[in-house]
């Protein structure tokens, strides 16, 4: 211990020259080490009296990220600035995103410095950058071809604005269906259905309240019992379509 303590005070014998020196990082709670002493956090409030020349530094992230983040060691050139009394340095960890989605393979992107689309991967993804990015997002090209009228993207276009500096998770999950394409078949089986009821029951009645009644032939009995059948399947029908209109709406 009192070699490592010579060791941090042999450079202000050598130089003679001292700086103020502020450590600061994005992750504050890092433990920052100097020539191998621990100097506290790099959170720009501690301030260390250092020899000009060049120290070695380290920053250690704290323990809850630990799992995702590597000790960073610098080699700082301390130099006395004229008109400021401390010296400012910055010594960032890497930002670290993880984007997930369901199902996988979804693209993610970012938005460059010139705001042009840079494409980091594809989801699971972990993505470290030492510049703090605005925006992401995320597309899935796959078409489904479950709908029945149209084929559409697995997923809309996700934004998210990045307001921390800290390890951000991402996830990305299939849309609900929107029923377009079910609300549509329900009304054409609503009112076609309706309409083909109608029809075959008018045609029913007026048989049955003209010739039928007046001559009361089997024949026409016949042709009177197709038409209700025919008027209840499409009867049926309707209900069919009302009730997938019913759903739908018990959905939104």
């Amino acid at each position: 211990m009192l070699f490592q303590f010579l060791l941090f005070l042999f450079p202000c014998f050598v130089f003679g020259q001292f700086v103020t020196v502020s450590i600061r990082s994005n992750y504050p709670e890092a433990t920052m080490f100097v020539n191998g002493i621990a100097s506290g956090n790099a959170d720009g409030k501690t301030f260390l009296t250092l020899s000009e020349g060049t120290h070695q530094i380290k920053l250690v992230p704290p323990d809850s990220l630990s799992w995702t983040l590597l000790p960073i060691f610098r080699a700082v050139p301390i130099h006395k600035m004229e008109g400021r009394d401390t010296l400012f340095v910055e010594i960032p960890f890497p930002y670290t995103y993880r984007f997930t989605s369901a199902p996988f393979g979804a693209k993610v992107y970012s938005v460059g410095i010139m705001k042009q689309k840079i494409h980091l991967g594809t989801t699971p993804l972990d993505y470290t950058s030492f510049e703090q990015a605005e925006k992401f997002w995320a597309e899935d090209e796959r078409l489904s071809t479950d709908t029945l009228f149209s084929t559409r993207s697995l997923f809309t276009t996700h934004h998210f604005k990045v307001k921390n500096d800290r390890v951000d998770a991402f996830s990305f999950q299939k849309p609900k269906k929107d029923g377009k394409a079910l609300r549509i078949l329900s009304g054409i089986l609503s009112i076609g259905g309706g309409a083909y009821a109608a029809y075959h029951k008018l045609k029913a009645d007026e048989i049955y309240y003209g010739s039928y009644t007046q001559t009361g032939n089997p024949l026409l009995k016949q042709q009177i019992n197709q038409l209700d059948k025919k008027a209840l399947g499409g009867l049926i029908v309707m209900q069919t379509g009302v009730l997938g209109l019913a759903i739908q709406w018990l959905k939104r």
